[in-house]
């Protein structure tokens, strides 16, 4: 947003750019999130700079992994299980994909586990500690949409590329200590689901991290 002189104004063309309801909704969704998005305290913003990167970086690459993974991105919230009510905070960041995105499996039955095949190679030898860097698994997802992955590997793979997302939220080490103990645990938790499984009630206690519009950083 900017200031504009009204003879410029005057001597302009006028070119719509909103042109249907859904141009519209959109439109007023944006400018909306402008002054309506919530204020992370200080000492989080540095821990969410890195994903800030990766996405101002990649977002408009539709052809790069990061990039597509993007894309299929409805929305990254944050939620802070103990209401922003004092540091440290309980952080998870929700991955919330467009619909038809994540294969979908019965609300009252586990996620089937992923083959082995896709578990050796995502995790290390102890089973658990995530192997691989958030470009690998994008590549990999974008690669085998519609080849031979099966509709378990998918979901784990999307819920490793939350995982390996929220590891990238890591303060500097020269932040001062308010904000390197911001963060319960020193490390965000993840989670992944489909706008169809985003409750209100999560939507309710969890907040949009706008990337386009952060805070500034702590001054120095």
């Amino acid at each position: 947003m900017a200031t504009v002189d009204k003879k410029i104004i005057a001597n302009s063309e006028r070119n719509p750019g909103v042109k249907d309801i859904d141009d519209i909704r959109k439109f007023g969704q944006r400018v909306g999130r402008r002054f309506s998005r919530f204020a992370f305290p200080d000492e989080v913003v540095p821990w969410l700079r890195p994903l800030q990167s990766i996405a101002e970086s990649k977002a408009l690459k539709e052809s790069s992994p990061i990039g597509w993974a993007l894309q299929q991105v409805a929305s990254l919230r944050l939620l802070c299980a103990n209401e922003w009510e004092s540091a440290p905070y309980s952080l998870t960041l929700c991955v919330v994909l467009e619909p038809g995105v994540l294969p979908p499996f019965p609300s009252d039955v586990d996620v089937p586990p992923a083959s082995d095949k896709v578990s050796r190679w995502l995790y290390a030898a102890d089973g658990s500690t995530l192997a691989r860097k958030h470009g690998e698994i994008a590549q990999l997802l974008q690669k085998e949409t519609d080849r031979s992955l099966t509709a378990s590997d998918r979901y784990w793979l999307w819920s490793a590329l939350a995982e390996a997302w929220a590891k990238l939220c890591v303060a500097p080490e020269a932040s001062a200590p308010e904000v390197l103990n911001a963060v319960e645990g020193g490390a965000f938790w993840s989670e992944v689901m489909s706008t169809e499984e985003f409750s209100f009630e999560q939507f309710r206690h969890s907040e949009e991290i706008d990337l386009d519009h952060l805070s500034s950083p702590l001054p120095m």
